[in-house]
């Protein structure tokens, strides 16, 4: 067809009709013509965009013209390809002929928006009901959105919507993420670190991780910022300030609540919204619109009406027990340890026990398995530990744990060095092999007499020091061929006990195998398309971090397979500073430790070392005391408090072969109680947390909320000022202090609750 019948095909269209179908703007018959709620263009509100006899004005923006001059501005097109497009005919799309690769040409993103089309309504309707899973109603209003912000291309011969990625001041284009029409595959081009903003004018800004979430919110009158998956605290700050007298929320998938905690830590005025524990990983706002049933504005609003603050959220999740916990006893550490625990702290401005449990762990892992303790010819122990700190996002337990593991870097070096040792000695025999193999083949076919084939070498295994991430198959196997032992280092341990049977079903038994390892027994381990592995006396030293949120994570199955009983958990209270210090770790500090655990890890002898007599009589002391004040305790402390002998027997191994003592010295023992003492009181503050009831829970915040705040006397504008349990108004606030004069936390007088000074005492806890 040529132009001039092009032209008069196209003008043949009705033009209310298309730019209806074209926009998903409504137009309204007034008068003898009709006008839009909204321009096309310039998305002036003022009903200044109308039709009258096949020709469209906005007195707004100025724009005018007929059908043609319509699809010409709206797809900043040639008029000749505006009338092909309206009268159907296919225009085919862009594809570059630039290079693909974003690093040699990193402009390819603005090439790709340029030439790319303006998504049609149409195209946009059906995408977000077909892939998105939209209903006919919100997909309607989230089109109009589409439209107006995305573009369509099939730049690498797929169709894809084209997002504009923004820079988080909203001003400059830099970068764009094309989704599969039909697949929903993503690709970025330039860079994600931006947003995309879908203004509905509402109070409420949520900030989203996806281009999808966004449209959700969009859809029910929400304004909705993607930023398109680049979840940190460092761009917030810059978005908030492009939404200056906005309510800012974020909203990020499951399983990211750490971060959204870090966000609005630093940033007073964001507040989070968490889904339900019950919802999966990556479960987002899509997901939800999905089962919504046609719910979902009203769920959104549940969602956005329960979300929290930062102070309001550290009230609720800092979960601290009634009773006081002692700090780490870094006295009973040798000195190199009692040093490098010290400076740690201070320049990390964190409490010891974040440096001093992982740095007891670490330590058991470098002695290994050589060295046992023996209490009497039936009972031996190795020092290997499981342990766990317990503490909030952002407290100061990753920067702690790191240096603690930086230590282990003068091994691996040395390691490094005997493993290409070792793998180029192997390589060598096994060339030797194979060409011995080869002559003796050849020999044998000759009919010449041969001795028997010559047996390939010995296989070449890593030596391992520490591992952060691995399955029981593969942890097993290095155990095996590292017979001295190793440690796993986890940051996040909450991850690593949801990581347990997930690729068996949950039916596996990888918790029954960290509980055999645990006390080094020999095991086999079924390994797929293999022979068992066989562990005989395997050592594996376990530490790493869990938020006081996630303890639940641990406790699932405590009861039946004992799995929580072995680990020494350290949960202790924060470090409230704001002021800056200058002090850093000595490098004498740092060197003297490295050089104490090189040596721990190169003296591999073989050694049990024994009780003096008067260790001994200490220990059958301290063991009869133990077990008689056991028996007192609540029954969810029974199974664990069990097991602290045996724990306590490692920290003194420990703490023995530190010092070098050919046997186990009274003092060494002392230190080692005093240890173990600490551990009791925290495992009782993490036990009580998850055994605890409703009422205690709310004593137990209403007296952290005090001693954090260091107020003896509770005011109800105190309560309801704060947002403390998330109450907002004076009445609830005053009912909560009435229950806790009635619960004999303290004595109300005018609406403020003044703490007895003996409620402090009444929480300690003793073993």
């Amino acid at each position: 067809m040529g132009k001039e019948n092009i032209f008069v095909a196209a003008k043949q269209k009705n033009l209310k009709s298309y730019i209806e179908n074209r926009t998903g703007i409504k137009l309204k018959k007034v008068g003898s013509g009709y006008r839009a709620e909204t321009c096309p263009f310039c998305n002036n509100k003022s009903k200044g965009f109308g039709i009258k006899n096949e020709f469209f004005h906005c007195f707004a923006c100025g724009k005018e013209g007929d059908i043609i001059d319509f699809e010409s501005i709206y797809s900043n097109c040639e008029p000749h390809e505006a009338a092909r497009k309206i009268i159907g005919e296919n225009i085919p799309f862009y594809k570059p002929t630039v290079s693909d690769d974003k690093n040699n040409n990193k402009n390819l993103f603005l090439y790709i928006w340029d030439v790319s089309e303006r998504l049609d309504f149409s195209t946009a309707l059906n995408w977000l009901k077909n892939q998105r899973g939209f209903d006919s109603k919100l997909a309607e209003i989230s089109a109009k959105y589409c439209s107006e912000k995305l573009r369509i291309n099939s730049y690498q011969n797929t169709i894809s919507i084209v997002a504009p990625i923004y820079s988080y001041s909203g001003k400059n284009l830099v970068g764009i993420e094309k989704i599969g029409l039909q697949d929903s595959q993503k690709i970025a081009h330039g860079t994600k670190k931006g947003m995309l903003c879908f203004d509905t004018n509402s109070e409420e800004v949520v900030i989203v991780e996806s281009l999808a979430n966004a449209l959700c919110l969009a859809s029910v009158g929400i304004t909705g910022v993607s930023i398109f998956g680049v979840t940190n605290t460092n761009n917030i700050s810059e978005i908030i300030s492009a939404f200056p007298n906005r309510k800012i929320y974020i909203w990020f998938d499951k399983g990211t609540e750490e971060i959204s905690e870090e966000i609005i830590n630093l940033h007073q005025k964001v507040k989070a919204i968490y889904f339900e524990d019950k919802k999966s990983d990556k479960f987002d706002v899509n997901d939800l619109l999905k089962e919504a049933n046609g719910n979902f504005s009203s769920l959104v609003q549940q969602y956005i009406k329960n979300a929290s603050s930062s102070q309001t959220q550290l009230e609720r999740e800092n979960l601290i027990s009634r009773n006081k916990v002692p700090k780490f006893p870094i006295c009973c550490l040798p000195e190199p340890l009692r040093r490098f625990c010290k400076e740690v702290a201070e320049a990390v401005d964190c409490p010891t026990d974040f440096v001093a449990t992982p740095l007891l762990t670490v330590a058991a892992g470098v002695i290994g398995s050589s060295k046992k303790i023996q209490v009497k010819k039936s009972w031996t122990e190795s020092c290997a530990i499981y342990s766990a700190v317990v503490a909030a996002p952002g407290s100061g337990k990753s920067p702690a744990l790191i240096k603690v593991t930086d230590l282990l870097k003068p091994i691996e070096k040395e390691n490094i060095e005997r493993n290409n040792e070792s793998k180029e000695e192997y390589l060598q025999s096994l060339a030797e092999y194979e060409s011995d193999i080869q002559t003796w083949k050849k020999d044998k076919k000759k009919g010449l007499a041969v001795d028997s084939p010559p047996q390939p070498p010995e296989p070449f295994y890593y030596i391992r020091t520490h591992i952060a991430d691995a399955t029981v198959e593969s942890i097993a196997e290095i155990l095996a061929n590292n017979p001295q032992g190793v440690v796993l280092i986890r940051d996040e341990l909450t991850a690593w006990v949801k990581s347990h049977n997930q690729y068996k079903g949950g039916n596996g038994s990888d918790r029954q195998f960290f509980l055999s390892v645990w006390a080094g027994a020999s095991s086999p381990v079924d390994r797929k398309g293999k022979a068992p592995q066989y562990l005989t006396d395997p050592f594996l030293s376990i530490t790493g971090a869990i938020p006081p949120k996630e303890l639940d994570t641990l406790k699932k199955g405590m009861k039946d397979d004992g799995f929580l009983d072995r680990i020494l958990f350290s949960y202790p209270d924060p470090i409230h500073s704001t002021e800056w210090s200058e002090k850093d770790i000595s490098v004498e500090a740092e060197t003297e430790i490295q050089k104490l655990f090189l040596n721990l890890y190169n003296n591999n002898e073989p050694k049990i070392i024994e009780f003096t007599e008067e260790a001994k009589k200490l220990w059958i002391k301290w063991f009869v005391s133990h077990k008689k004040t056991s028996l007192e305790q609540a029954e969810i402390l029974q199974n664990p408090l069990n097991k602290m002998p045996g724990q306590l027997l490692r920290i003194s191994l420990i703490l023995a072969v530190i010092a070098d003592e050919p046997l186990l010295t009274k003092l060494t023992l002392q230190n080692a109680i005093e240890i173990i003492k600490y551990y009791k009181q925290h495992l009782k503050r993490v036990l009580g947390i998850l055994d605890e009831t409703a009422d205690e829970e709310k004593v137990r915040k209403i007296m952290n909320y005090a001693k954090k705040r260091s107020k003896s006397v509770i005011s109800a504008q105190d309560i309801y000022k704060s947002h403390f349990m998330g109450i907002r108004k004076s009445a609830p606030a005053k009912e909560l202090l009435k229950w806790a004069s009635e619960q004999g936390i303290g004595t109300l007088e005018k609406d403020k609750l003044h703490l007895h000074g003996s409620v402090f005492e009444d929480f300690q806890y003793g073993l």
